[in-house]
């Protein structure tokens, strides 16, 4: 069993490096080779990736579909990624200026756009994940922390760590954003529904049953939630927008595709609009998934410190004058 698992990871990451090459060539052949031609816009959608993380996040990309005639007299239709002001400012029947490969028009992008700037957009969309871009920030703010106490004194290394486990916990579970206090009540229907029962997403299947019950139990959420897709048409703007919300599993009834939901937004950014419908307790009640391991790196980062202390400590001492053999003294000659 074990070598089959080793089996199907290696493959997994043979298709991922082939994929990820395949993409980030096609894209860089699209930049020297690609031609520009004028498209027009014939739908748009904003799509939403749901992320498997107990603190409840997503990831947002505005598409365009396109139209355009191709080099050859044919006729080419493209999805294109676009930032969001100039997404909100297009319209079906509008013109873009594209940028495609003749002999595979799917691939295309903005005339205006590199792949450098296609990657920081995706760069920019993990450092908005509500779990990682904390995290990470987290664990070096905690080892440069610790490094100082070090340097300070054994109860400096034991107040760091203390404080660095302390601070996880907020950090990772901030409070959701709050509506104004006099938002706009308006409607929506909800588009799409995900249930969320467990956090970390599994990349790799496994196949020992002693290995599955164990990673069953550690990844199962205390508390299930679902990410709700709104859709609504805001006052003013020419085009509906989908808002996203998260609330605790089941305390929303009948909440289904195609279901009317109460809603309440800013006029100034509607895209956060929430339900006034459900609880949201799932952050706090789902801050023990990380209790262990936020805990056992503490007790690592404390342990690390005080050894790099006591080495430290160890050095002075047998550098110290105090320390150091006295001379020998030629003996005095008699006879």
């Amino acid at each position: 069993m074990p070598r089959r698992r080793r089996r199907v990871s290696r493959l997994s990451l043979f298709y991922f490096v082939v994929t990820l090459g395949l993409l980030v060539g096609g894209s860089i052949w699209l930049d020297r080779r690609g031609e520009v031609t004028t498209a027009r816009v014939a739908s748009k959608h904003e799509e939403i990736t749901v992320q498997q993380v107990p603190v409840g996040g997503w990831i947002r990309w505005y598409r365009v579909g396109v139209e355009f005639d191709t080099r050859d007299a044919g006729r080419g239709m493209a999805t294109v990624t676009l930032p969001q002001p100039r997404y909100d400012g297009l319209h079906p029947g509008d013109t873009i200026q594209i940028r495609y490969l003749p002999f595979f028009p799917l691939l295309a992008r903005a005339a205006d756009r590199s792949t450098g700037q296609a990657a920081l957009d995706v760069a920019g969309h993990f450092a908005n994940d509500p779990w990682l871009l904390p995290f990470l920030f987290w664990l070096i703010g905690g080892f440069v922390a610790l490094w100082i106490a070090s340097r300070v004194a054994t109860v400096a290394i034991v107040v760091a760590g203390l404080a660095w486990m302390a601070l996880a916990f907020p950090l990772e579970f901030p409070a959701p954003r709050q509506l104004p206090a006099a938002p706009v009540d308006a409607t929506a229907r909800v588009t799409a529904v995900t249930l969320v029962t467990k956090a970390p997403a599994r990349t790799t299947p496994r196949r020992s049953r002693v290995g599955l019950g164990t990673s069953e139990s550690v990844r199962r959420l205390a508390m299930p939630y679902e990410v709700v897709q709104l859709q609504f048409a805001p006052p003013g703007l020419p085009d509906s927008v989908v808002a996203v919300d998260v609330v605790d599993s089941a305390s929303v009834a009948g909440l289904t595709a195609g279901a009317i939901v109460p809603i309440a937004y800013d006029p100034r950014s509607p895209r956060d609009a929430r339900m006034t419908l459900g609880s949201r307790t799932y952050r706090d009640r789902n801050r023990y998934h990380f209790l262990v391991p936020m805990m056992g790196l503490g007790v690592l980062g404390m342990l690390g410190a005080w050894g790099v202390r006591q080495g430290r400590v160890r050095r002075e001492r047998t550098a110290s004058p105090r320390n150091a053999a006295p001379l020998a003294t030629p003996s005095a000659r008699t006879g």
